[in-house]
């Protein structure tokens, strides 16, 4: 048969078939959504172990930094001290976001929180403070070259 003379002998085939792939459209644009949700939200779930293991080497990175720069005072330690701060903050975010409305690891990570700044804070100060010092010594090499050029001429 020919589908011209079916929709022509029953006229309700075609509003019928319309409806029906209608519905085939939306159940798949449905199921379409809700499995791309779903794979957002495991997604998301497994940034969290990463951020997690992030924020330790990190913390650890950022502590050998330390201990470098005010043993040997490199500046180079400087900028691997603030690259991993940087991460520190970068992984917080994430852990932040991911446990907004669970109280119980929101606690653990309000502790974390407390105890990285507390470990990260006094080499912030020392950096502010050995930057001013920095400048303090660069305005006295200053006046002694000036101090220099005047005594040989």
């Amino acid at each position: 048969m020919k589908f011209l003379t079916v929709v022509k002998r029953s006229p309700i085939v075609f509003p019928l078939a319309c409806v029906a792939v209608t519905a085939m459209v939306f159940i798949s644009e449905g199921s379409y959504w809700q499995s791309a949700t779903t794979l957002n939200k495991l997604g998301a779930m497994a940034a969290v172990p990463v951020s997690i293991q992030d924020l330790q080497w990190s913390i650890r990175d950022a502590q050998a930094a330390k201990r470098a720069y005010v043993s040997s005072g490199d500046p180079a330690q400087l900028q691997a001290l603030a690259e991993a701060e940087r991460t520190v903050k970068a992984s917080f975010k994430v852990l932040d976001e991911h446990y907004a409305d669970a109280p119980g690891p929101r606690a653990v990570l309000q502790q974390m929180h407390v105890l990285s700044e507390r470990n990260l804070a006094p080499m912030r100060d020392i950096r502010v403070l050995s930057a001013e010092l920095l400048s303090h010594e660069v305005g006295n090499v200053a006046r002694g070259r000036v101090d220099l050029r005047s005594e040989e001429h």
